[in-house]
């Protein structure tokens, strides 16, 4: 059973000075097991990881050195801040690249107990 899919939103901003403004706007980003996620997205057609594909994830977008796998970064990362290292699944919120231009302001990393059950840290 996979633990990844799709979140679909809307981001909204309002501002109200210097200059009143305001706009919306649908988006869609991937909550993925880093585990599954080679397996996961290139099961999907015009999906890929560090390949070209119309929506495709790239090692290289995320922090840490590129022949680290991203798991194993984020566990050192956790456990270099905390003192506890992850020992369950982690799984990310981001965008992924389309068309090969990336914007990915923000991403979430997911840290749960071994059994994948609790969130123990985000």
């Amino acid at each position: 059973m996979t633990s990844s899919c799709i979140y679909h939103g809307v981001v909204r901003h309002r501002r109200f000075t210097p200059a009143s403004n305001e706009f919306s706007y649908r988006i869609a980003m991937v909550y993925l097991d880093l585990e599954e996620m080679e397996k996961c997205l290139n099961s999907v057609p015009l999906f890929g990881v560090d390949r070209r594909a119309i929506a495709a994830f790239h090692r290289s977008d995320h922090p840490g050195p590129p022949d680290v796998p991203l798991v194993e970064h984020i566990r050192r990362e956790i456990q270099s801040k905390t003192g506890t290292r992850p020992e369950g699944p982690i799984r990310i919120l981001t965008n992924l690249r389309y068309f090969g231009y990336c914007f990915n302001p923000v991403s979430f990393y997911y840290c749960f107990d071994r059994e994948g059950k609790n969130l123990e840290t985000i």
